[in-house]
């Protein structure tokens, strides 16, 4: 009996106890899940797994980049600018109300001690005044100056984003081929050195072999200097590290331009290039100044009403008038000092300044859009070239090390061949990067660039 019951006890003892210890591993294994679950979030959260494109680096370019929000800020002053140049053609309208208490000091009988009054709405609408009007186009290409100023400011942006990202994957390219280019000569250091203790190679091959290695590394530590200030230079313009850029894919599309007729797109600039039409409207701008000193000669005529009331007249009170008045002025300038002579002379040189820095600006432009023109064609067949050279490089250096097992080539002819290969690996990279920015360059000159050329390069990405 006393062992039944004991049995008994020690069985349910047992099933309690183990009730308790998968319940505790139950709680184990979800606490875990959920820290585990909690800590992938905050990774996604915090961005470590989110890559940056062209795209969403741009945007945080517009949001952080000092010169474009200069410029936003400038073309919404702008565009008020219109309104307040219309303002000088539209009637102005102004009130006054004067009330005042005169207490004579032992005045004449009839000064009496009172309250005076006098109310007043005046209106005055310019019916002709060329010096308004001239005034009112002056305002109007302002306007447009700061429009231009802002258009250019954002396509430049886009430039600057763009050349920023890839200047960080072709220095990030550059450090990764130049730790495979180390690992390639470490492991012909070793063999090198293999052969040598065989007596198959010399001392001289050694020593030539560990040349190269120490060369690599000390091109490695300028390499990641410059992959650090192009982190930094990317920060700087877009607010973002950098650290997790998009690459760019083995196999990039070329982007055929058409019509392949480079008058077509000089003209295409003249009409469309922000920067074209700043300079333009900077030459129209003097010669409204020009037109408004002139115009100040000319007479004008307004249109005039006014409605008055008082209740004093010559400091003596006045039984309550009203009265109503309408007219013309005519205002005809005779003579100001010589003010408005001097004023169009000074203008009139300005605005053949602003003349003569259009035209300069508009040869600079022709040029860069011919140099940016060439830059897309000569990069296309650059690209080409360098794939092929990149695989005769390969095949090269497969044959030296054949040769150097079958003892016709050299330690030296193979680490040559290394170094052929990783360098024109090297160029074939930054080739693909300057192409890319080169096309976004050409569409910056021609005056169209926009997002729409930013979306398409950024398909270029995996």
């Amino acid at each position: 009996m006393l062992r039944s019951g004991l049995k008994t006890n020690f069985i349910g003892f047992g099933f309690i106890a183990g009730f308790f210890i998968f319940i505790s591993i139950f709680y184990a294994f979800n606490s875990g899940y959920a820290v585990a679950a909690a800590r992938t979030t905050d990774l996604n959260s915090s961005g470590a797994f989110k890559y940056t494109g062209l795209l969403s680096a741009y945007n945080g370019a517009l949001k952080r980049d000092h010169g474009y929000r200069a410029a936003l800020y400038g073309k919404k002053a702008s565009n008020d600018l219109a309104w307040e140049g219309f303002s000088v053609l539209l009637p102005h309208l102004n009130a006054s109300a004067n009330f005042s208490r005169y207490d004579f000091v032992n005045p004449p009988p009839y000064y009496l001690s009172y309250n005076a009054r006098n109310e007043g709405v005046n209106l005055t609408q310019p019916i002709f005044s060329a010096k308004r009007f001239f005034e009112y186009e002056e305002y109007k290409t302002r306007s447009s100056i700061g429009v231009a100023q802002y258009r250019s400011e954002k396509q430049h942006l886009i430039i600057k984003v763009a050349d920023a990202y890839f200047q960080v994957l072709m220095s990030r390219d550059y450090v990764k081929a130049l730790n495979s280019q180390k690992k390639a000569v470490s492991s012909e250091v070793k063999q090198t050195k293999k052969l040598y203790k065989a007596g198959v190679s010399t001392i001289t091959d050694v020593y030539a072999a560990r040349a190269k290695y120490y060369s690599v590394l000390s091109q490695i530590v300028g390499a990641k200097n410059n992959l650090d200030n192009a982190y930094a230079k990317f920060k700087s313009v877009t607010g973002e590290s950098g650290r997790n850029l998009k690459p760019l894919k083995s196999r990039i599309p070329f982007v055929v331009l058409r019509p392949a007729n480079i008058k077509y797109w000089i003209s295409l600039s003249v009409r469309r290039n922000p920067m074209l039409k700043y300079y333009r409207y900077n030459e129209d701008y003097y010669g409204e100044q020009e037109k408004i000193s002139v115009s100040s000669h000319i007479p004008s005529l307004s249109f005039i009403a006014g409605y008055s009331a008082t209740n004093t007249q010559e400091y003596i009170q006045t039984p309550a008038i009203r009265y109503y008045d309408v007219g013309f002025q005519l205002s005809i300038p005779i003579f100001n000092g010589g003010y408005g002579i001097a004023s169009s002379f000074k203008s009139a040189n300005l605005a053949s300044q602003a003349r003569q820095n259009f035209l300069k600006e508009l040869g600079k432009n022709d040029r860069k859009v011919k140099q940016s023109y060439l830059a897309v064609k000569g990069d296309i067949i650059k690209i080409k070239m360098l794939e092929l050279a990149f695989k005769s490089a390969q095949v090269s250096l497969k044959g030296n090390e054949l040769g150097f097992k079958a003892g016709i080539r050299t330690t030296t002819d193979v680490l040559n061949a290394i170094d052929a290969l990783y360098e024109t690996k090297v160029k074939l990279l930054k080739a693909k990067y300057e192409y890319a920015v080169a096309v976004l360059g050409f569409y910056f000159n021609v005056g169209v660039l926009s997002k729409y050329q930013l979306i398409k390069i950024n398909k270029w990405l995996k």
